[in-house]
C-alpha cells in the first residue's frame, strides 16, 4: 500500500509540474504570438477573453466529467487538450482562429486543474497528513521551468510555431505510453480501482 501511495504522489506531482510548464509556455510568449499574428491590442484582449470563457465553461462541467470517467482519465484528457491548444495558437491564421485556439487552451487547463486537484486530495487522504502544498510547489517548479525554456527560445529566436509544437508532441507520446502500460501491465489493484472506484483504494488509479 505504501509503495502505491508513493507512486501516486509522484504521478500527481509530475502532472502538476506539466500543467505549470504548459501554461507558462503560453504566458511567457504572448508578445511573440501577438507579433507573429499581427494582432492589435483589442484582438489580443478578445483572444484572452476566449481563454477565460473556455476555462469557465470547462469548470462548469468538470465535476460531472470526473464522476463519469474518473480523475485519471480526466487528467490525461485535460493534459492532451491543454498541450494541443499550444500548436493551435501558434498556427492560428486569423484573430477568430486565435480566439478558438485559446478557448481550447482554457478548456484543457481547467479540466486538468480540477482533475489533478481532486486526485491530489485523495492521495493526501491516503497519507493521513497534509501534503497538498507539495503538489502546488511542483506547479510552480513546472512554471519556472517552462518560463526558463521560453526565455531560451526567445533568446535564440526560435519561432513560436516550432516551440509550441513540442509540448503537444510530448503529451501525445505520454498518453500513448500510459495506454500501452495500462493495457499490458497495469497492477491488479489499479484495474480494480477503475472498475469499482467506490470500493477500491482511490490512489491506485495512478499506480
Amino acid at each position: 500500500m505504501r509503495g502505491e501511495l508513493k507512486r501516486a504522489r509522484l504521478g500527481v506531482s509530475v502532472v502538476f509540474a506539466v500543467c505549470g510548464a504548459a501554461f507558462a509556455t503560453w504566458l511567457a510568449r504572448v508578445p511573440a504570438v501577438q507579433e507573429r499574428l499581427g494582432l492589435s491590442t483589442g484582438e489580443l484582449a478578445t483572444g484572452l477573453f476566449g481563454l477565460a470563457a473556455g476555462s469557465v465553461l470547462a469548470l462548469l462541467g468538470a465535476g460531472a466529467l470526473l464522476t463519469r470517467i474518473g480523475s485519471r482519465a480526466a487528467v490525461v484528457l485535460g493534459a492532451v487538450v491543454l498541450c494541443a491548444g499550444l500548436p493551435l495558437v501558434a498556427f492560428a491564421w486569423s484573430a477568430l482562429v486565435f480566439f478558438a485556439a485559446l478557448v481550447v487552451l482554457g478548456v484543457g487547463n481547467s479540466v486538468l486543474d480540477v482533475a489533478m486537484n481532486a486526485h491530489a486530495a485523495r492521495v493526501e487522504e491516503g497519507y493521513g497528513r497534509p501534503i497538498f502544498a507539495g503538489f502546488h510547489a511542483f506547479w510552480n517548479i513546472g512554471g519556472l521551468a517552462g518560463s526558463g525554456v521560453d526565455a531560451l527560445m526567445e533568446a535564440t529566436h526560435v519561432p513560436v510555431s516550432v516551440h509550441f509544437r513540442r509540448p503537444g508532441r510530448c503529451c501525445s507520446q505520454w498518453r500513448c505510453g500510459r495506454r500501452e502500460r495500462g493495457s499490458s501491465s497495469a497492477p491488479t489493484a489499479a484495474r480494480a480501482a477503475r472498475r469499482s472506484p467506490g470500493r477500491a483504494r482511490p490512489w491506485c488509479r495512478w499506480a
